[in-house]
């Protein structure tokens, strides 16, 4: 997994810095199996935004001799959305530039985890490319986010805004203090959202549902939110 650094001035060349450390720890350590933490778009040669570097994982990962390795593409992590309490709080709305009516998968990060561990235990891949999806169990707008979020915290007239990109980004480097490169692979990457790129390969199957509703992460929600 590569740990995100949102102040780094060239967010893709960290991001390359960290995956060249572990393939070549993987190299000179002899391992045989590996599971990468990757992301949907990560298929994307261009265009991915913050996602770019997985794509460059991947594929620096794949070229290692002799390594079985999955990599595991999960969807927007419901996690995330606790970026969004500090606009609840001093705006009384959730707001981003995705478009209000864009309907996407959102996953919880302990269903992601309970596919690695299960994937790591069995070690039932071979060879390099392999790829599975991890995407919750159904895909949602941002304004039904916002009603299902609302009703947890007992804000039931909470609504989505679509934001401008220019003023998003503004308030990722200023509000946020991200650095501009990494600002500009943000909006990068939810602008491809927004296009239909980021969810382009990647389709619902049983096999890639998991169970954690938001009904249920909304409960963590409201107590992060109510202790913040």
């Amino acid at each position: 997994m590569i740990p995100p650094n949102f102040m780094a001035t060239d967010y893709r060349g960290f991001q390359n810095s960290i995956i060249e450390s572990f393939a070549t720890a993987i190299e000179a350590a002899g391992i045989k199996h590996a599971v990468t933490l990757s992301s949907v778009g990560a298929h994307l040669s261009q265009k991915a935004g913050v996602v770019q570097g997985l794509y460059d994982m991947e594929q620096r990962f794949n070229k290692i001799k002799g390594l079985n390795v999955l990599h595991l593409r999960p969807t927007y992590f419901m996690e995330n959305l606790f970026g969004q309490i500090g606009t609840i709080k001093q705006m009384g709305i959730i707001g981003s530039p995705i478009k209000s009516d864009l309907s996407f998968p959102l996953v919880a990060t302990r269903d992601i985890a309970e596919v690695a561990a299960k994937r790591l235990l069995a070690l039932d891949f071979k060879g390099s490319g392999n790829v599975q999806y991890i995407l919750g169990p159904k895909n949602l707008s941002y304004a039904e986010i916002a009603k299902i979020l609302g009703k947890a915290i007992n804000k039931l007239e909470l609504k989505y805004m679509e934001f401008p990109f220019a003023d998003a980004r503004k308030a990722m480097i200023s509000g946020w203090g991200i650095s501009e490169n990494a600002a500009d692979a943000m909006s990068e990457f939810m602008d491809s959202m927004n296009k239909g790129l980021v969810f382009s390969d990647s389709k619902r199957t049983a096999q890639n549902t998991t169970s954690t509703s938001l009904k249920d992460f909304s409960k963590i929600f409201a107590s992060v939110y109510q202790n913040s």
